[in-house]
């Protein structure tokens, strides 16, 4: 639609609409998991690699069909691509789809407090609130990544083609790691390989003013981009398994709020600290800090174990 209205309020107006767009299909493909595959954490595996195979290859073929064929072709390929959900929607069981089509009405995408108040009880559950407190975790480590990181790159003075390189090796990395969650499974229980992969996933941030060499970045980031990719299905799958039926919408939902709400805090904070003490510092007060919080979580989830309903 870009291409038939280039006018800047237009544009922001069709952006804000995109954004909403794509955050109800990535939510709606969260709970199509909990309903139909019972929160698996092998198809969230699959899906979560999809994704971030999608954003390592989209860009560069969408750019590959603008500089030889126009940009009328891209934005073409992209509507194409955009038919793609609807098309395999079509191919959910049919059951599913009349169950949909009885339920759904417009005034359900208008916003409701009712809707609000209810997604919050799902507070009430023990589990649901540990892996929301996981799940920040988790988004702590995006953060430093997207904020401290590449700032702390172009400091010892990289190149943007290797930083771009780095970001990269993350992206594969995570997409390959994410189809091979399920055989992890086999050796340890979710909530322990999740808070492992987190924890690590701090950690090989935490230590980014050790390493000594841009090989050893590489290494470094790919098994960070291998703890991203297998922990993302792990948190979706049990947060699928931890709610009733009935609420896996809103439990999708109050997943993405957690997200969201912690990519507006935390990169605020973190900057405050890195201003106060340098950046440098700032990686190691922060992650010992995260970590700490972690530490809380597993104490936490001694107690609480009972329950988490495993993938076993």
């Amino acid at each position: 639609m870009l291409s038939f209205f280039p006018e800047l309020t237009a544009v922001v107006l069709i952006q804000l609409f995109a954004g909403w767009a794509g955050a109800m299909g990535c939510l709606g493909s969260q709970t199509l998991i909990g309903h139909l595959m019972k929160g698996n954490s092998v198809y969230a595996g699959r899906l979560s690699a999809s994704l971030r195979v999608a954003a390592f290859v989209g860009p560069p073929l969408v750019g590959a069909i603008w500089d030889f064929f126009g940009a009328w072709s891209a934005f073409g390929f992209l509507a194409a691509w955009g038919a793609l959900p609807v098309i395999s929607a079509m191919f959910l069981p049919k059951d599913f789809q009349k169950q949909a089509v009885t339920l759904g009405s417009f005034s359900d995408l208008l916003p409701r407090w009712l809707d609000y108040s209810d997604a919050f009880r799902l507070l009430a559950v023990p589990a649901i609130v540990l892996l929301l407190a996981i799940t920040i975790v988790r988004y702590a480590g995006i953060s430093i990544q997207h904020t401290f990181y590449v700032v702390w790159l172009n400091e010892i003075g990289l190149t943007g083609i290797k930083i771009g390189f780095l970001l990269s090796i993350w992206a594969v990395a995570g997409g390959c790691s994410a189809l091979f969650v399920g055989k992890l499974l086999n050796y340890c229980k979710d909530i322990w390989l999740a808070i492992a992969m987190v924890s690590l996933q701090i950690l090989l941030l935490t230590i980014t003013p050790l390493i000594p060499n841009y090989v050893s970045c590489l290494l470094v980031m790919a098994v960070y981009g291998a703890t991203m990719g297998i922990s993302q299905p792990l948190l979706i799958g049990m947060m699928a398994r931890a709610t009733p039926q009935e609420h896996q919408g809103k439990s999708a939902g109050l997943r993405a709020t957690a997200n969201q709400s912690s990519g507006f805090v935390l990169p605020i904070t973190m900057g405050a600290i890195a201003e106060w003490i340098g950046l440098k510092n700032a990686f190691f007060v922060i992650g010992l800090g995260v970590l700490t919080i972690m530490l809380v979580i597993v104490f936490t989830l001694g107690r609480k174990k009972k329950y988490f309903i495993s993938h076993k």
